[in-house]
């Protein structure tokens, strides 16, 4: 996994709802790219010391790729690695002590026996996002247990900022609020709105929902930079 590593900076998405919001996420594999994680090799709490199995399927030889992986326990942030690479022919992955990505804020070793949530974007040679897919672990090697499968960001996907405190809502529309909130100052996923306007599909940590238009604004980050929300209509 020491692929050479340009340190850019990059969007964290916060993924304190992974367990949370427990809404089904479909595999998609929209262009053709895949990334399949599978079976834990070790469970070390060092750096280094949890490794996984890994295939990357569907990519084009010569083509340039980012992988932008994220390790955290309960929004510490462990790993942020974020490198590019026109060869990702990798079979293992590991957790390491790397910032390229620039928001780690958590020292190492990881904690024994906490969950450790993992989340991995392909990008294409644009950093236009491609798949995205997570999974928890302990490093004290009591088994993985994958928190969703690919995700299909579209085009024109941009991410945006909570403004007040909500709840997340499964369908678009008042009646369909669930007890999980999203508070002010989080930033999220916008895919597009509701036939309405009223509401934006939104993703976190792998999971899609519903939030109402009026408490998303533009990031104002150095990434996103006040990018305008979509303005398009989702299903």
């Amino acid at each position: 996994m020491r692929i050479h590593r340009f340190w850019l900076a990059t969007l964290v998405i916060s993924s304190l709802l992974v367990v949370a919001l427990g809404l089904p996420v479909k595999s998609v594999d929209a262009a053709g790219e895949n990334v399949t994680f599978g079976a834990q090799i070790s469970a070390g709490c060092d750096s280094g010391g949890s490794r996984f199995e890994v295939q990357f399927t569907g990519l084009t030889a010569g083509d340039t790729y980012y992988a932008h992986t994220i390790a955290s326990v309960v929004g510490a942030i462990y790993m942020d690695e974020f490198f590019s690479s026109t060869s990702l022919t990798n079979t293992s992955w590991g957790i390491f002590d790397v910032n390229s990505g620039g928001t780690q804020n958590a020292a190492w070793p990881l904690p024994s026996g906490l969950e450790v949530l993992v989340e991995f974007w392909l990008l294409d040679a644009g950093q236009n996002p491609l798949v995205y897919t997570s999974f928890s672990f302990e490093c004290s090697g009591e088994g993985l247990t994958f928190g969703s499968d690919m995700v299909n960001i579209p085009s024109g996907s941009v991410v945006g900022l909570v403004t007040a405190d909500t709840p997340i809502y499964s369908a678009p529309n008042m009646g369909a609020a669930s007890t999980t909130v999203l508070t002010a100052g989080k930033t999220i996923w916008l895919f597009g709105l509701d036939s309405t306007g009223a509401f934006y599909k939104g993703m976190l940590a792998g999971r899609t929902f519903w939030v109402p238009a009026g408490v998303m604004a533009p990031n104002p980050d150095k990434v996103w930079n006040s990018t305008p929300l979509p303005g398009n209509t989702i299903q």
